[in-house]
């Protein structure tokens, strides 16, 4: 089965096909494991209901793009329609990795 996410726009560079992913569905207590297999090349508009409005009162919503992940759906448990969250794992890093990433990515903001 096909899962469809949005991403954010600033998180899509961390994304990449075959990226394994979790999805955790509201009405189903375990996650179900995937795997990235498409990404959309343009943004998408968010369908109404799907993310609170409340969030970017007074501010510009980000940009969002729609993220394909095959999911091996056991025993039928998963139905189209059904709305959940989703993790995409992009790799593992240490504590120091991810510090000095921030870091970069603060430096090269500021510095452009």
């Amino acid at each position: 089965m096909k899962a469809r996410i949005y991403v954010a726009e600033n998180d899509l560079s961390k994304l990449h096909i075959a990226s394994r992913a979790k999805i955790r569905v509201s009405s189903v207590f375990s996650a179900f494991e995937g795997t990235v297999t498409a990404i959309a090349p343009t943004t998408a508009t968010m369908e109404p209901g799907v993310m609170e409005k409340e969030k970017y009162i007074g501010l510009h919503a980000p940009h969002y793009y729609f993220v394909n992940i095959t999911v091996l759906n056991r025993n039928g448990v998963l139905k189209i329609g059904m709305t959940g969250e989703a993790k995409v794992l992009v790799r593992h890093r240490s504590l120091a990795g991810l510090a000095s990433e921030t870091v970069k990515d603060f430096v090269l903001r500021k510095l452009w």
